[in-house]
């Protein structure tokens, strides 16, 4: 469910995009000052620290851009394999600078091999490509339900159940 922060609008995330998850969660009311702090976190670290485009693929579903990846995936392959170069988790330092230099040379001649035609580049997955369907419809009905008159942020969560169901109705 968090998810949705990852995809909504970037001046949406800490307003509407908060509201939303405190409305399906439907805490208890000693439950709500975790999620407040979490939120706190949330905003000092994902938004302060980090620039949303870092995280967030709004821009990228916007645009219709294509993406080759939205995992890192690759990065934790890499990290198994350069793990597996020692016989230890702490190896000395003689071992990590060989074994990181060994590594290094080898990832620098698969690559001009790569080049130079002797061997092809092992298969990526394809590009994808992201749209606004990638934005889930509960997001937009409860977005939707905001813009009607009258209606405030703490209304919505308060009725975000009847609401919404009268908003699917009609």
């Amino acid at each position: 469910m968090i998810e949705v922060l990852t995809v909504i609008p970037h001046d949406e995330i800490t307003t509407i995009g908060f509201q939303f998850l405190r409305s399906k969660l439907r805490l208890n009311e000693e439950d709500k000052p975790k999620l407040d702090s979490f939120f706190a976190y949330f905003e000092k670290t994902w938004m302060g620290k980090f620039r949303a485009d870092d995280w967030n693929i709004h821009r990228i579903l916007h645009n219709e851009e294509q993406l080759a990846n939205r995992t890192n995936n690759p990065l934790e392959h890499y990290n198994r394999h350069f793990n597996s170069l020692f016989t230890n988790a702490h190896p000395n330092l003689k071992d990590f600078v060989f074994n990181l230099r060994a590594d290094a040379e080898r990832q620098f001649q698969e690559y001009q091999n790569c080049q130079s035609g002797v061997s092809r580049a092992p298969p990526h997955s394809g590009l994808t490509t992201f749209d606004v369907s990638w934005i889930p419809a509960e997001y937009l009905d409860f977005k939707r339900l905001l813009e009607q008159p009258n209606i405030s942020l703490s209304q919505s969560v308060a009725s975000t159940e009847t609401s919404m169901s009268s908003l699917l109705v009609s």
